[in-house]
């Protein structure tokens, strides 16, 4: 008897996307310092890291919302069923 799959958790997905943000983020906020970065890298750089930091978010909300609707359908993925 094949056992199913444990059904991913969308908050945990999510939060650890969102954790992984704001680890981006706060080494955007540290490049410039430790590279000694001056002149107008020293702004851009970080602003590039917050910007993909940003995307990194949206896309966690966007995955847990894609999981909870899938796990809510009750589909539980690419299975075929025969007749």
């Amino acid at each position: 008897m094949p056992t199913r799959p444990a059904q991913a958790n969308p908050n945990i997905l999510a939060g650890a996307m969102i954790v992984g943000a704001v680890m981006i983020a706060i080494i955007g906020a540290m490049t410039p310092s430790l590279l000694e970065l001056t002149g107008p890298e020293a702004s851009w750089v970080p602003l590039v890291f917050y910007a993909v930091a940003a995307i990194d978010i949206l896309l966690a909300l966007r995955l847990r919302s894609r999981l909870i609707r899938a796990q809510r359908s009750g589909n539980p993925g690419g299975t075929i069923q025969r007749q």
